[in-house]
């Protein structure tokens, strides 16, 4: 258990309270200590959490929040409309000469 303050948030105690986990195996001997996969709510989707759930080899089930969603989209889409052009530089030299 990780007791924390009322006004801090749950994200930052991911981590520490994921690394003292500890799970009996079937029968004897040592405990494991990671999980197959980590189920948690939308208040633990941060960029620190689910790379280090992917470093750790852990299948993370955690849905993202929608803004964060439409961020990514719209970013995307900033990308494919930034591309370079295919005109031929050729092409380009002509266009901007003067005659």
């Amino acid at each position: 258990m990780v007791a924390t303050g009322g006004q801090l948030g749950d994200s930052p105690k991911f981590i520490p309270v994921l690394s003292k986990v500890r799970m009996a195996r079937p029968g004897s001997g040592r405990p494991r200590s990671r999980p197959q996969q980590v189920l948690a709510n939308t208040a633990y989707t941060s960029t620190a959490n689910r790379p280090y759930l992917r470093r750790r080899g852990i299948k993370a089930c955690i849905p993202s929040k929608a803004d964060q969603d439409a961020h990514r989209l719209a970013k995307d889409q900033r990308a494919v409309d930034h591309q370079p052009s295919t005109r031929s530089p050729a092409a380009s030299a002509t266009s901007w000469s003067a005659a």
